[in-house]
């Protein structure tokens, strides 16, 4: 079982947001695989967790 404790989630406007993405192309990570969502199912809606999304962040030296 995952502890959710400590950990932040966002919704899908956020994560588009925090990634600079569409919502078709966040919801395309998640059905590949690439982003795990959480889906809270009194609400019908997707919570991504905020360090899977910095993950998906990539730090590129400056020049490339």
């Amino acid at each position: 079982m995952v502890d959710f404790k400590n950990r932040r989630f966002v919704g899908t406007t956020e994560a588009c947001k925090i990634l600079g993405v569409s919502r078709s192309t966040l919801l395309s990570y998640m059905y590949d695989g690439t982003l795990r969502a959480y889906h809270i199912k009194k609400r019908n809606s997707l919570r991504f967790d905020i360090n899977d999304l910095e993950d998906l962040l990539v730090s590129v030296p400056y020049g490339m």
